[in-house]
C-alpha cells in the first residue's frame, strides 16, 4: 500500500508542490497508522488465544482428574458386582452338591 502512496511523487519528475507532498505524507501516514492498528489487535488476538488456550489446559487437566476417578469408581464397582456374582454361584454349587450328598445318604 505504501508504494502505490509514494509511486506519483517519484514517477513524476515534474515540480511538485508543497501541498502534494503533504498529501502523499498524510496518505502514507494514515496507511501507517492503519497497519499499526492491525497489529495492536493482532496483538490482542493472540493475548486472547493464549489465555483461552491456558484455560483450556486446566480444563483439561481438571476432566483427565475427573475421568480416573470415574475410571477406578467404576473398576471397583465391577470387581463387587464380580465377586458377588462368583459367591453367589460357588453358593449355589455349594447347596447343589450339598443337597445331593444329603439326599444320596438318606
Amino acid at each position: 500500500m505504501i508504494n502505490g502512496a509514494v509511486q506519483p511523487i517519484v514517477s513524476s519528475p515534474k515540480h511538485v508542490s508543497v501541498e502534494q507532498v503533504n498529501n502523499e505524507i498524510e496518505v502514507v501516514k494514515k496507511v501507517m497508522n492503519d497497519n499499526i492498528q492491525i497489529a495492536i489487535q493482532n496483538l490482542e488476538s493472540t493475548t486472547n488465544l493464549e489465555e483461552k488456550t491456558a484455560d483450556f489446559k486446566a480444563k483439561a487437566m481438571i476432566f483427565q482428574k475427573s475421568v480416573r476417578k470415574v475410571k477406578r469408581k467404576m473398576w471397583c464397582s465391577n470387581v463387587k458386582w464380580s465377586i458377588c456374582c462368583w459367591v453367589v454361584i460357588i453358593a449355589g454349587v455349594g447347596a447343589i452338591v450339598g443337597s445331593s450328598v444329603y439326599f444320596a445318604n438318606n
